[in-house]
This record gives structure tokens, sequence and C-alpha cells, in this order.
């Protein structure tokens, strides 16, 4: 009974192992793209930052209200004092004024006296020219933002479906492998029959050991970028824990044969671009802003208050109404120093656009010839797949007969295994080609 109780924690360390283990190797969660793209637009990283970025700037533009809202302020003031003219003065102000507060003596040297000041103020923006340009600005800089944040989300769309299928290509990759490194495993097998009746030499059957070996290496290299191809994904997703993902969609052939876009319609409209657009429409304004700052302004004000004797006594009221036109002539060079570095500041925002314009007509141009490209591509490499597995057929059929050497049919697997992969790899590009044409148009040319 002792020993039993003795080996009670070890029994339940291997139980917490065995079922952490368990765990573990359910970890793998089946997921569709939508899903993927869906956590995505939830959680990734780079959407949170164009989000905040354009929270940012929504709540600057809503300050910009002040060009034509008032500004209220209340306020209690405390004051005691024996100063000549303040004592008159808040004598008046509480209205307790008598013949004998103009007795020499008390107005050369007036007893202390204490004031509550209840003040209303408000003050009323009326015609200020550089506010409504700065709030205009602000308006374009908000909607370069709101595009800003709109590409973002379609180039991480890109990025999970690039992520995703990759995910995909090595999980099928390595599918491809294992079964070559079965059959490997299988011809290797014959051909060490084949060498110990000594039909065939020692190089032969080293040949057979190093092609495994290979294929155990490529195994190897495949499941490395599976784990890294599934931690993008993760990351892109904001996902940061040990989860391993398992697509459940898979790549096919679509067929594209015309892609039908206006190069000039999407270089007008293409959500980056309308974002640097907008860019160079705020710049101007705020240019404008500036130059408006010579120009005077003009503002109303008021005020209603109170003052006694106790804290926010009633006891004498006043109010006060007024306009207030200014004009600051010259204040130092600061708003000539702005329209120079709003100028110049107008001016990198178009070479940024005119930039951005010529870089897109070349990547788009990049992206339809790629696409083309990798559909060639994916044709060769189908017929290559059919052909290497033919002839891999046919060597194997002549070797088991004795018609054909061991390097003949090993080359053979090779050229299979290679053409099986590469299969997967074209088609996997062919689609981010795809992808990437609608990320450069921002139009769907295939159907999910």
């Amino acid at each position: 009974m002792f020993k039993y109780g003795k080996s009670m924690p070890i029994l339940l360390i291997t139980i917490l192992l065995f079922y952490g283990n368990l765990f573990a190797q359910q970890a793998k969660i089946k997921i569709s793209l939508e899903e993927a793209l869906t956590k995505a637009r939830e959680n990734n990283y780079e959407i949170k930052l164009a989000e905040s970025e354009e929270n940012a700037m929504r709540a600057d533009f809503n300050s910009s209200l002040s060009v034509f809202l008032p500004q209220i302020t209340l306020s209690e003031t405390f004051v005691r004092t024996n100063d000549p003219l303040n004592t008159f003065g808040l004598k008046l102000k509480q209205e307790i004024v008598s013949q004998m507060d103009f007795n020499p003596a008390l107005l050369n040297d007036p007893d202390a006296i204490k004031n509550f000041n209840t003040k209303l103020e408000v003050k009323q923006p009326l015609i200020n020219l550089d506010g409504f340009w700065g709030r205009a600005a602000a308006a374009d800089g908000l909607s370069a933002l709101e595009f800003k944040r709109k590409r973002t989300e379609n180039y991480m769309d890109f990025m999970v479906k690039m992520n995703y299928y990759q995910v995909g290509l090595m999980s099928k990759s390595l599918n491809v492998v294992n079964k070559s490194l079965e059959t490997a495993k299988a011809n290797r097998k014959l051909i060490k029959d084949y060498y110990d009746e000594g039909m065939i030499t020692k190089a032969d059957y080293l040949m057979a050991e190093v092609f495994v070996s290979n294929l155990e290496s490529q195994k190897t290299d495949v499941e490395s970028q599976y784990k890294n191809a599934n931690n993008n994904l993760k990351h892109l997703m904001g996902i940061d824990d040990n989860t391993e993902f398992e697509p459940i969609d898979t790549l096919s052939f679509s067929k594209v044969s015309d892609i039908k876009f206006s190069t000039s319609s999407v270089l007008a409209s293409r959500s980056d671009l309308m974002a640097y657009t907008y860019k160079v429409d705020a710049m101007s304004k705020k240019h404008t802003m500036n130059w408006m700052k010579f120009l005077p302004r003009l503002n109303a004000f008021g005020s209603f208050e109170y003052n006694d004797t106790k804290v926010f006594g009633t006891n004498a009221d006043n109010w006060m109404v007024g306009l207030n036109l200014q004009w600051n002539v010259f204040n130092g060079f600061q708003n000539i120093a702005s329209i120079q570095k709003s100028k110049a500041e107008l001016n990198h925002a178009k070479i940024e656009l005119a930039k951005a314009k010529s870089q897109s007509k070349n990547e788009i141009d990049a992206a339809i010839n790629d696409l083309e490209t990798a559909s060639r591509k994916l044709n060769l490499a189908e017929t290559s797949v059919k052909q290497s597995e033919e002839s891999l057929r046919i060597i194997k059929d002549r070797y088991e007969k004795g018609l054909e050497k061991t390097t003949d049919l090993l080359n053979a697997e090779t050229a299979a295994s290679g053409a099986r992969l590469n299969y997967l790899k074209t088609l996997f590009f062919y689609n981010v080609s795809l992808f990437k044409v609608e990320l450069m148009i921002e139009e769907k040319i295939i159907s999910e």
C-alpha cells in the first residue's frame, strides 16, 4: 500500500503528459478561406492600425467644428482686495455704492472687500475663412485615410489568400513527398533483393539509399515550410497561440480568357490612389488656409455675470455683448513661412500621386503578364505530370524484367515526383497571380 502511494505522483504526471500530448495533437483546426478572411478583418494588426489612424483623423475633423460652434465658459471667481480702484469697481458691480463711498478718505484708503463672481461667457465665431478651409482640408484628410484603410483591407485579403493556399500547397506537397518516399522505400527493398542475389552492383544499391535519404531530407524541408506558412497565416489573422490550421478549400484551375478593364479607370478609382488624390486635395486646401490667415476674422462675444459677497450669489447682475474684428497684419513671418511649407507639402503630395500612378500602371501590366505566363506554365506542368508518370510506369515494368538500369528507375521516380510538386507549385502561383490581378484592379475576375 505504501509503495502504491509513492507511485501516485509519477502516475499522475504520466496521465497529464498523455492527455497533454493528445490535446496538442488535436490542436489542428479545419478552416475555410472565408473564415480566415473574416478573422483577419477582425484581428489583423495592419487593419487595426489603419482604423486607429482613421479614428484619430476623424477626431481632428470633429474638432474643426469649432469654426462654427460657440465656446461657452461658466466660472466662479473669488477675490478679496483693498485696492482703491478695484474696491470701488466691485462695489459698483455689487450695486452697493453709497454717498459715503465718494468720501476722498474712503476712496484713497478703502476697507478690504470680497467678491464672488459667477460668470457665463459665450464666444461665437462668425467669419474665419482660414478655419473654413482648415475644416475642408481635414475632411479630405479623413477621406484619404478611409481609402487607405480600405486598401489595407484589400491587401490583407490578398495576403490571407496567398498564405492560406500556401498552407494547402505545403500540405499537398508533403503528401506527394510521402507517397514518393513510400514508393522509393519499396523500390529500395526490391533493389536490395537484387543486390543480395548478385544481380546488381553495390553502387546501384547505394544509389537507392541516397535517393531515399534525399526524399527524407526533402520531407523535412516541406514540413518546415508548412509550419512557416501556418505561422504566417496565424499572424495575418491576429492569432498568437500554437494552433495549427488545416485549410478545407483547395486550389483549382479557373480559366480566365479575357480580363476587361480600363487602366485609366483603375488609376482614377483604386483605393490607394484615391487616398493619394485626397491627400493632394487636403494639402491644396491647407495651402489656401494659410493664405486666408492674412484676412481679418470676425467673432461675436457675450457674457452674463452675478457679483455678490456670497458664493454663487445672485444679488447683482450685468451683461455685455459685442463684436470683434481682428486682423493680424504681421506676426513675425510665421504666416509667410506656413505658406512656404504648405506649398512644399502640396508639391510633395503631387509627386507622390504621380509616382504612385506610374508605379501602379507598371504593376498592373506585370500582374497581367505574370498571369498569362503562369497559365502557359500550368498547361506545360500538367502535361509533364502525365508524361513522367507514364514514363515511370513503363521503366518500372522494364526494370522488374531486368531490361532497365537502376539509375533509369531512380531518375524516372525523381522526374515523376518533381513533376507532381512542380504542378502543385505552378497551380499555386497561377492562383496567386489571379489574386494579384484582382488586387491591382480591385475587381473580381473569378468567382469564389
